[in-house]
Order: C-alpha cells, then structure tokens, then sequence
C-alpha cells in the first residue's frame, strides 16, 4: 500500500509538472521570462502587448531570435575559378534539425501595416532602457569603423543625429532600434534588448512613414538620416533569419529600395539648401557614379554566370541581371583593391539602392540565376566579418542559398563558397 502511495503520488507530481508548461505563442519577453502557462501569470498572448507586459510596462515584442556567431576572414580568389566537385562535396549537406516553424522573416512588424503599431506605455523601466541604449550609442555606434579614426565626421553619428533625434521621433526610435541591434551581438538572451530591437524598429518606421508623407526641405535631413540607419539595422537583423525551410532576405531588399527612393527624393529637395547636414555623408567617399557603377566591364570576372541565361531569358530579365552583375563587379574592385574598410562598405550596403527593381522581384521567386548572383554579393560581405552588420551573415546566407539550387547552379557557387570559407581554394 505505501509503494502504491508513493507511485500515485510521484504520478501527481509528474502530472503537475506538466501542466505547468512554458507558453509556445507568448510573447518573446514573456517566453524569456520563464512565464508559465497557469491562470494567473501566463502570456494571454494579447497583440500588439500582452497584459504581462502592460502591467509591468515594458517593451512587447512576438519576434522570433536566434544566436549570433563570428566569420572568418577570408581570402580573395578569382571569381573565375572553376568548380570542383570533390572540395564542394559537403557545401550539399543540409542540417537535419526540422525547423520548427515557417521561415522567419527578418522583420516581425508588419510592413505593410505600420501606422498600427501603437506607443510603449510611459514607465521607470522604459526611460532605463532608453537611457541605456543611448548610453551604448554614444559608445559604440558613433565611430563604426576604429580603423578610420574620423568616420564621425562623415556619418552624423555622434553629433548631428542625436541632435536631430531631440525633435524628430523617426531619427529617435531609429537609434534606438539601430542601438538594441547592435547590443544583441552581445546581450543574446536579454529580454528587454530583444523587445526593444523589434518594438523601436516598428515604431521608427511608422514615424518614417509619416514623415515621408509630408517630405519637405524642412525635414528632408532627418528623413534621409533615418533612412540610411535603417537600411544599416536592416542588414545587420539577417543574422537572426531562420532559414530552413530557406526564403529569400526580402524585407532588406524592400527596405533598401524604399530607402534609396526616399533618398533620390530628399536629394532633389536638399539641393536648394547646401547647409543640409545629409551632404556630408552624400559626398563622402566614395562618390556614387552611375556610370561607373553599371559599366559593363564591371562583369567580366562574373561572366560565366550568365553564360546559361541568354538563350532563354527575356531581355529586361537578362539586362537586370546584367546591372546587378556590374554592381556586384563595381564592389569586387573595391574588395580586391583593399580600398579603405568604411569605403567599401557605403558600397556593400547600397545594394539594394541600386540593383534593378525587377532583380529583387527575381530574388523573391527564388531564379536560380538570382539566386546565385545574390550569393555573389554576399561573398564580398564575407570579406569584412569585422564589421558589426556583417558577421556571419554572408556564411549563413550562401549555405542557404547554395541548399536550393537545381544541381546546374550549385556549380556556378565555387567562388561564393570559397569567400565565405564553405570550400577551400
């Protein structure tokens, strides 16, 4: 009778436990808070804040994150190499971990609905937070590049942005945004860096988005300033993708291309005032020439790559691939030039501003030719892991990319793989 006892009792004790389960659709501070699904402290899961969150007023976020990691820095072979299919061998295995959702997108705000996302209630714990994450601006956002001792002066960083951020509330949540990403490379499991990554980018870009509806000389700079942070903390968010089952990084390159149309904009605007504060980042080096950037001598160490396409692809479909080829050519230049680290990465990031519209609607449907071309751009971010937008990204992306790619493609890969150290040379 006592074994029977004790049994029905470990039997009660296992049932306890496991009622007590960890919400699987609470919000992300709630799941990083440990709160169990009982009645009295579960996430009720409430959009866009959960009533945890209002009751102890801080930030509510449903993102989905995973661990940041470091790159190597590799070397800059021909891109002309040839494949070789006994160095490519383990580029094909896939991780066997079943991913346990669809694939992430880099962006849990909702994109085409950001007038929606509603304030953070007033709160100690959010003047600590913002204080913090200005604190972390001022000591390590405002001189990205320690090789270029002066990249203050050409980036606004430490000076004119935080100014513009007392007025404008666009320029402000979006250091705040660009700020708590930068701060997840180092506090991962942070509840309240993850929160406020996801909830300060929502609220930047509804302020944006408000603020290009009434696009003027008056606040064109603080526009222009938000947009550029913005396509910084748009790439640098990659690193937290889920990419299996694998989807192309849209959201950056939506972003990108909306940023680049605000910026033309704002620079037509900002030509009848030469004080504007966004000229001293515009005509920083290097210059951006169109000319120089789409000649098509650009391509001719990617050449091979389209050599499959011209028989049976349409000529506006080929002549976007051909411009991106050049960008991507214009930025190999560069990386094989060893030009200054902080010039080289105003023309990585760019990229979306420039390559063809219809070559992000490429990527979207996942062309392999796309595709591949994309990997191409990606193996010259491999180049500069150091830089804190980068990192791993690059390694990540190309993995993913070369994964699910008709067999055809995965040959046109050699060089991609060898930048980012999945192939050896």
């Amino acid at each position: 009778m006592e074994a029977n006892a004790e049994d029905s009792a470990q039997q009660t004790r296992r049932i306890t436990k496991a009622f007590h389960r960890k919400s699987r659709n609470g919000c992300q501070t709630c799941r990083t808070r440990r709160v169990k699904t009982d009645i009295t402290t579960k996430c009720d899961e409430r959009k866009p804040i959960c009533l945890n969150c209002e009751t102890r007023g801080v930030a509510c976020t449903f993102a989905i994150v995973t661990r940041p990691s470091v790159a190597p820095v590799p070397t800059l072979p021909s891109p002309s190499e040839e494949s070789d299919p006994a160095n490519d061998a383990h580029l094909a295995t896939k991780s066997s971990k079943e991913s346990e959702t669809a694939a992430s997108t880099a962006f849990p705000i909702d994109l085409n609905n950001v007038e929606s996302v509603l304030d953070l209630p007033e709160s100690k714990s959010r003047r600590l937070l913002e204080l913090r994450l200005l604190n972390h601006w001022s000591e390590n956002m405002t001189k990205p590049f320690a090789e270029f001792p002066n990249s203050h002066l050409v980036t606004a960083w430490a000076e004119h942005v935080p100014r513009m951020g007392f007025q404008y509330e666009n320029v402000l949540y979006m250091m705040f945004a660009c700020s708590a990403t930068n701060l997840l490379r180092r506090e991962t499991e942070d509840p309240d860096i993850i929160a406020a990554a996801d909830v300060y980018l929502g609220l930047a870009l509804r302020e944006q988005y408000k603020a290009v509806q009434k696009l003027s000389i008056e606040n064109a700079d603080p526009v222009c300033f938000t947009a550029m942070l913005l396509l910084i903390t748009s790439v640098a968010r990659l690193w937290k993708r889920d990419l299996e089952p694998y989807s192309p990084p849209m959201e950056w390159l939506r972003l990108g291309a909306g940023a680049g149309t605000v910026l033309r904009t704002a620079k037509e605007m900002l030509k009848e005032d030469p004080s504007s504060k966004v000229w001293m980042f515009i005509n920083a080096p290097p210059v951006f020439n169109v000319d120089i950037i789409f000649a098509k001598k650009n391509m001719d160490p990617f050449s091979k790559i389209l050599e499959s396409e011209s028989g049976h692809t349409d000529p506006e479909t080929l002549e976007a691939y051909e411009k991106t080829l050049s960008f991507v050519g214009y930025v190999y230049q560069a990386v094989d030039n060893d030009e200054p680290v902080h010039m080289v990465a105003r023309k990585i990031f760019t990229f979306p501003i420039f390559v063809p519209r219809l070559f992000i609607e490429l990527v979207e449907e996942k062309m392999p030719c796309a595709l591949v071309i994309l990997a191409h751009y990606f193996a010259l971010m491999a180049r500069h892991p150091s830089i804190w937008w980068i990192g791993k990204t690059p390694k990540r992306e190309i993995q993913a990319i070369y994964n699910i790619l008709p067999e055809p493609y995965q040959s046109k890969m050699r060089w991609p793989a060898i930048m980012a150290g999945l192939a050896t040379s």
